[in-house]
């Protein structure tokens, strides 16, 4: 799904640029477009697997009608997050709260589930599935990026080692099969992370030790411009998928 970078807000370009790593790039503004397109005016929208909360306070921002809540297991994460909003006060329309995805419930349905790089990192995403469906109202959308199965690597060399999944990634057949038991239809499902976000992730792995400082003014701009090619390309495979459901 090639991307509109034109669209894309300023304020949320320069909280991405914070990202030298390829994936931050890649994911967060795919996620951006497709929330984009969605014109979430008056939505509730949560956060699943929120981080410490960048992305959420940056489209909270954003979308300053919509209201966000951020969930995350990681209780120090939330700490982190909630210390955002006490230096920015000016963002008033977002929550964040330590729970667990698979069993979470929000105050009311939500419009909106947006899940980032977070289900490779959970042993029982089919339970985590059903509670998304679980807190959507009928029609909700759920967005999704998750590794793809199998992985692709430069001259077979894994520069990037994900210690912490508990799967490599997932098959197309195998995710939307999930979804459909969940209860979820499938609206778009594309690849990200192509032969320039795959360029991207190896360049940077490559280079990114001390001992390369010298090196970045170079290889950052570089890694940005392989990114933006793999936004604005329709990939026929990737390392990624980018998944939008509809609650049926």
């Amino acid at each position: 799904m090639p991307i509109n970078i034109n669209s894309i807000n300023i304020y949320f370009i320069k909280q991405i640029m914070r990202f030298a790593h390829p994936s931050g790039i890649i994911r967060t503004l795919t996620l951006y477009n497709a929330i984009h397109n969605i014109a979430p005016q008056n939505k509730y929208i949560l956060d699943a697997g929120c981080g410490n909360g960048g992305i959420t306070f940056s489209l909270a921002n954003e979308y300053k009608d919509s209201q966000f809540v951020g969930v995350d297991i990681n209780p120090n994460n939330i700490n982190v997050a909630k210390s955002r909003m006490l230096k920015n006060p000016s963002i008033n329309n977002v929550a964040f709260i330590n729970g667990d995805l698979a069993s979470f419930r929000c105050s009311k349905p939500v419009d909106i589930i947006y899940c980032i790089d977070v289900l490779e990192h959970i042993e029982d995403d089919v339970n985590v599935f059903n509670n998304f469906s679980r807190n959507l109202i009928d029609g909700g959308k759920l967005i999704i990026h998750v590794p793809s199965s199998p992985q692709r690597s430069f001259f077979n060399i894994d520069v990037n080692p994900q210690s912490d999944h508990v799967r490599e990634g997932y098959k197309k057949d195998d995710i939307i099969s999930k979804l459909i038991m969940a209860g979820l239809k499938m609206e778009m499902i594309t690849y990200t992370f192509g032969t320039f976000g795959q360029l991207a992730w190896f360049i940077h792995g490559l280079f990114r030790s001390v001992t390369f400082f010298f090196l970045w003014p170079i290889i950052y701009p570089l890694v940005w411009f392989l990114a933006y090619l793999d936004l604005i390309n329709t990939n026929v495979k990737g390392n990624g998928l980018f998944i939008i459901s509809i609650k049926q």
